[in-house]
């Protein structure tokens, strides 16, 4: 009988330190990442621009292949050329009307920006001559 209290006020020990609303105060710090834009790789980021202006050009920009330039540059030169681009372009969303008569919204270089930020850079802060996204 000892023995069967003994393992039950064992189980209920063991038990009542395993989370829950144990009062466990324990907080994970998280650090978001700011990459400077200003100074270092600045030729690289200006040549990958470079490389997205005719990918641009005219009314159907080519987001997709101006995304996937970006990701093979890497997060932080594509992430400062997508930063920088996003602030050459700031502007609403446009939309654009398709044969249909119902609106659509098209890609905006902030947008295609914040996507990249999400799925390539772990929400990173670009830090750019004119400020931060």
């Amino acid at each position: 009988m000892h023995r069967r209290a003994f393992v039950l006020a064992f189980l209920a020990a063991t038990l009542h330190g395993c989370g829950g609303s144990s009062g466990n105060t324990e907080t994970t710090a998280v650090v978001t990442a700011v990459v400077d834009c200003t100074v270092a790789n600045r030729n690289k980021i200006e040549a990958l621009l470079a490389e997205f202006a005719p990918l641009l050009a005219g009314d159907k920009p080519d987001w997709k292949a101006v995304v996937d330039k970006a990701v093979d540059a890497g997060s932080t030169i594509g992430g400062c050329a997508l930063a920088d681009l996003a602030q050459r372009r700031a502007a609403p969303e446009a939309v654009s009307r398709s044969s249909s008569t119902a609106a659509q919204p098209t890609r905006s270089a902030r947008s295609v920006f914040e996507e990249f930020r999400s799925e390539h850079a772990h929400g990173a802060v670009y830090r750019t001559a004119k400020g931060e996204l």
